[in-house]
């Protein structure tokens, strides 16, 4: 009755009544009694027609303050509604105007906050004191204004389950001991047991503290499955098994090292193992002592402290001749690419790989685009020989001889991108890859055949190795034996580092071949300007902490990569410079040597400013910076890179 006197009041006020109101006063001045009667009707037809409620009302009904009591004659969807346990709050002008108990209860008088978050969050998904809820919108319009509704659906379990999903998923870990046989060779008779024994033991700890199963399936290799929730925690931690096995000391002369791969986020065990495989692949490529992990198409590296150890046996080197053999057989003709900028390295590895190739009767090219000042003297020695008419060939020669049945063999260059081009790696369909440098992530993945060791010199020291399995009695010119032992002598800075036991074999072939060391030596000469200006870059170099030497070199110098190459090796002359790099503005790009005399790992640095190489020699090239840019992102890597190793 209340509800529908104030709907009567509200009635009388409006302009309808008011014009019939004035319309009756006339008729009452002129005819008293019809005027009345007319008035009373009029005044009992408007109360009984008068709206029960007020037609402002809530929207849905709903009161507006959350403790009255719903009346018995308020429909059940209303009640229904009210009662709802998910929580709900009714905003009108961005102002609360109602909430459920719900609501209360999830959000007590933080629920302006609760609100907020939900305008913040993309999507309708928001957190709130730990729990996780899905809001779902309704808007609704009156005479007043919009009204919004907003229903707060708990999905926490959804998350909880998903996480213990995404913890519980599996992970294949391949583990290899890099240097089991050096290792064990190193150690005597009696201890080699012990030793043995010490790293199963480090490994199943390593295991255990991760909840995982290790298995052990011959001397020197272990397969691991744990869950993923341990792996970050592992690559928080780079992986200190690497380290933990490195320091085992049972009398052994050499440390043990690990390659490790790990492979996760598969879709299925067979996934997760390919990327397992992969990751060893990639570890073992780039010198062991490291771990590697493949999520799906991401690839992340752990470690790399310690130089590739040289192996002594010559098998593999034996089983990749007579494979590059028969591929050389089976071609219809062969085509040699190396890098941009080319070297000494890439220049004896191409005409080694030729030479090959003719010792079979095959047709070969090698390609390529452009030279450097200081290959010109060795250059025209080579086309001083009649037999080397039209081998040298550009990319746009090359293109159409290639077909389906040519073999491409690259040499010192793993990467698309540093190839003289890189469009002849997508025509040819058979790929040849021969590199000592590091494997890194844009690696060429499409080679029939990949001979990456870390440990060698150079190039030109795997292909003279080659040369001496692939065919008995091979006849190599002594022009082509100069090339290789000049690429030799580049690498190893006049067979200074990076030199081993082969690498003196190699050598020794090579001159045995007709190599005049004399002669690689005038190679390496500099002209006396050329020396002063990279005196007074090296009298300007900076001296950064770690023992690091910085040089920035002029933009105006004759083949500024090896101006810049130079410059970091003649710093590394100065005592006291464990690490140097050498940067050079082209105009293009700005160009990065890196060099090192063991204690940093140069590679792993230069990766990161999209370069690569191997431990103690390394490159990049930065587009888009100013070498004052460059010269502070070096800077930011190394103070990261060596003050974790500190760590």
């Amino acid at each position: 009755m209340g509800d529908r006197f104030v709907g009567f009041l509200k009635a009388l006020l409006r302009w309808q009544s008011l014009f019939t109101f004035a319309a009756l006063g006339v008729l009452i001045y002129y005819e008293a009694a019809v005027g009345l009667a007319g008035l009373a009707v009029y005044l009992v037809l408007l109360f009984a027609l008068s709206p029960a409620k007020p037609k402002d009302k809530p929207l849905l009904n709903i009161p507006v303050v959350e403790n009255i009591a719903v009346k018995p004659q308020e429909d059940e969807e209303q009640r229904a509604f009210i009662s709802i346990p998910v929580p709900v709050i009714t905003l009108s002008g961005g102002r609360e105007i109602w909430k459920n108990r719900a609501a209360a209860n999830a959000f007590g008088d933080r629920r302006r906050e609760a609100v907020q978050k939900y305008e913040d969050s993309e999507g309708g998904l928001t957190e709130f004191d730990g729990k996780f809820y899905k809001v779902n919108k309704s808007v609704k319009n009156n005479r007043k204004g919009q009204q919004t509704i907003l229903y707060f659906d708990d999905v926490s379990d959804v998350f909880i389950y998903k996480a213990k999903y995404e913890f519980s998923k599996p992970v294949v870990c391949l583990i290899q001991v890099d240097n089991y046989e050096e290792v064990m060779g190193s150690t005597e008779d009696i201890r080699r047991p012990v030793l043995s024994a010490e790293i199963d033991k480090r490994l199943g700890r390593f295991a255990s503290d991760i909840k995982g199963c290790l298995r052990k399936y011959s001397d020197d290799r272990y397969i691991l499955f744990f869950e993923n929730g341990f792996l970050k925690p592992l690559e928080d931690k780079k992986f200190t098994i690497l380290d933990d096995i490195r320091d085992i000391n049972e009398g052994n002369k050499m440390p043990a090292t690990l390659s490790i791969g790990v492979g996760a986020e598969g879709e299925n065990p067979q996934a997760l193992l390919e990327f397992a495989s992969s990751a060893m692949d990639l570890a073992l490529s780039r010198g062991g002592d490291q771990a590697v992990v493949k999520k799906s198409e991401k690839i992340y590296f752990y470690g790399g402290k310690t130089q590739a150890v040289e192996k002594r046996t010559r098998v593999k080197v034996r089983v990749i001749s007579h494979a590059l053999r028969e591929l050389i057989m089976n071609s219809s003709g062969v085509f040699i690419m190396g890098h941009t900028y080319p070297d000494f390295d890439c220049l004896g590895a191409s005409m080694g790989m030729y030479r090959a190739a003719k010792e079979f009767g095959k047709e070969a090219r090698i390609i390529w685009e452009s030279s450097n000042h200081s290959l010109n003297e060795l250059m025209d020695k080579i086309h001083r020989d009649e037999e080397y008419d039209g081998v040298f060939v550009n990319g746009d020669e090359a293109l159409p001889m290639i077909d389906e049945n040519s073999l491409l063999i690259v040499v010192d260059a793993g990467r698309e991108g540093y190839l003289m081009r890189p469009d002849i790696l997508e025509k040819a369909q058979r790929v040849v890859v021969i590199d000592h440098h590091r494997k890194t992530r844009d690696a060429i993945d499409n080679a029939v055949l990949s001979y990456i060791e870390t440990y060698a010199s150079s190039t030109a020291e795997m292909v003279t190795e080659i040369l001496q399995y692939i065919k008995d009695r091979i006849a190599l010119k002594p022009v082509e034996a100069l090339a290789l032992l000049a690429g030799i002598n580049l690498d190893t800075k006049n067979f200074t580092y990076k030199t081993g036991v082969r690498t003196f074999d190699a050598a020794a072939y090579l001159r045995l071949k007709g190599a005049d060391t004399m002669e690689v030596r005038q190679y390496f000469q500099d002209e006396l300007s050329s020396f002063a200006r990279k005196a007074d870059v090296i009298r300007k170099a900076e001296l950064w902490p770690h023992d690091v030497a910085v040089a920035v070199c002029p933009s105006d110098v004759t083949d500024r990569q090896i101006f810049a190459a130079q410059v970091a090796d003649e710093l590394l002359n100065i005592k006291g410079v464990d690490a140097s790099f050498a940067l050079c503005d082209t105009g293009e790009r700005i160009i990065i040597s890196g060099r090192s005399l063991g204690e940093i790992n140069v590679q792993v640095i230069l990766e990161e400013l999209g370069g690569g190489g191997h431990y103690t020699e390394a490159g990049a090239q930065v587009q888009g910076k100013t070498i004052g840019e460059v010269k502070s992102e070096l800077r930011t890597v190394l103070e990261e890179k060596l003050e974790v190793d500190d760590q």
